[in-house]
């Protein structure tokens, strides 16, 4: 009976052994696959890859199921990138734990940061300087307006390199379209450009003063009134020799008559078509007074003024204004001559020169002592001066003009009819 007592004892504590063990076993692997213990946070990287490192040592208690099952359900405190992936597989990590990566909440991209990039490296600069005379002028570099130049010249920093320059200026033309230029730091770069006034402006300019000059001697009725006029005075003929002729001069548009007298030697000069005489002239005086009076008709004041007013005629300004202390120039540009007009203080011709490739090249008209009639106007002296190294030319002064006298008539230029009525007599 005691012995029996015994071994139920025996056998009841080997019972609760046996039990023991096979319950330890069970106990332990469960505490083992609690890690991570933190079951809300997010998973980081380091977690992931220490799990991995572990559980090639002890599988059975980092079970690979396991990291995955709490990575889809806690999430990732990243974001993986294609390395973060590559370390994961390259620490043994399987496709199941990649897929639940893959799954897994991920945070929010940071927001990207703004990075303000470093300014450029300054570009090297020279110095460029644009002369522009007689006038200041607009200057562009490469199609871009940079200023205008001050007292002749513009000076400007420019970037090293190649550019182009061009200048403008209205009612002027540069010497040439543009300038080529390399601006570099050590070389200092300098370029001149000279203009000149364009034809156009010229024309403008010349038909301007033209009419100034119209209307200074009183429009086209004033010359009306100055084509016709009978006066006295004298004719000093220059050959080799000074030579003076008392005159009387009666004038009416293309017709002239003039009396003349000397010492002993009187005639009577009209011109219609040709010249006609009165006694007929003898000797060299009478000869170089013949030419002297072609002259005169030639280029007699309001016959030349009528002349310049053809449509033939381009007026043309040298200049589109005088330098200071200079007279008005005009040139009236036609073929075969060209006249050259200088004007007085009151814009009244005082000297028209004449350019021509024939004889009349170089001949001087000089006009002065002006006399003042209502709106006419007429040069009481009248110079015909030719070229050539000594005088020779002829000169007109009336002491008494009147001008659209009303008692001339045609028969008055006949040298073979007498001149009564004319001068008072």
């Amino acid at each position: 009976m005691r012995e029996r007592k015994q071994f139920s004892w025996f056998s009841a504590a080997a019972k609760a052994v046996v039990l023991a063990i096979a319950v330890l076993p069970a106990a332990t692997f469960t505490a083992r696959a609690q890690a991570p213990k933190a079951l809300s946070q997010p998973i980081a990287l380091s977690s992931i890859l220490d799990w991995l490192a572990k559980a090639k040592r002890d599988p059975v208690r980092f079970p690979i199921i396991g990291l995955a099952k709490r990575i889809e359900k806690q999430g990732l405190d990243f974001v993986p990138t294609p390395e973060n992936l590559k370390a994961i597989k390259e620490a043994g990590g399987p496709d199941v734990l990649l897929a639940a990566i893959d799954k897994a909440e991920k945070p929010a991209p940071p927001e990207p940061k703004e990075v303000t990039p470093p300014p450029p490296p300054k570009k090297k600069e020279g110095q460029l300087t644009v002369i522009c005379e007689p006038v200041d002028c607009s200057v562009s570099i490469n199609d871009i307006h940079i200023g205008v130049t001050n007292h002749g010249e513009l000076s400007r920093a420019w970037q090293e390199g190649e550019i182009r320059i061009a200048v403008r200026k209205d009612d002027f033309e540069a010497d040439r379209s543009g300038a080529a230029v390399v601006i570099a730091e050590d070389k200092p770069a300098r370029v001149e450009f000279h203009l000149k006034p364009s034809r156009a402006s010229l024309e403008r300019a010349g038909a301007e003063l033209f009419q100034r000059m119209l209307a200074a001697l009183g429009g086209v009725e004033g010359l009306k009134n100055a084509s016709a006029l009978k006066g006295i005075g004298a004719i000093n003929v220059f050959s080799t020799r000074t030579t003076p002729w008392s005159a009387q001069v009666l004038i009416k548009g293309d017709k002239a008559r003039f009396s003349v007298k000397r010492v002993s030697q009187n005639y009577e000069i009209g011109f219609t078509d040709t010249p006609r005489w009165k006694p007929e002239p003898k000797g060299q005086e009478a000869q170089d007074l013949g030419d002297a009076l072609v002259w005169l008709q030639d280029y007699e004041f309001a016959k030349i003024m009528e002349k310049l007013r053809a449509p033939e005629f381009k007026m043309v300004a040298p200049r589109l204004r005088p330098k200071e202390g200079e007279s008005e120039v005009l040139r009236a540009e036609g073929s075969p001559a060209t006249y050259v007009i200088t004007l007085d203080s009151a814009s009244r011709p005082k000297e028209i020169r004449i350019e021509s490739s024939g004889l009349n090249n170089g001949r001087k008209v000089l006009f002065s002592d002006y006399l003042d009639k209502g709106k006419s106007h007429y040069p009481k002296d009248t110079q015909v001066i030719l070229p050539g190294g000594g005088p020779r030319g002829v000169q007109l002064q009336f002491d008494t003009v009147e001008l659209n006298p009303s008692d001339v008539r045609d028969t008055d230029f006949d040298v073979s009819k007498k001149r009564k009525g004319l001068w008072g007599k």
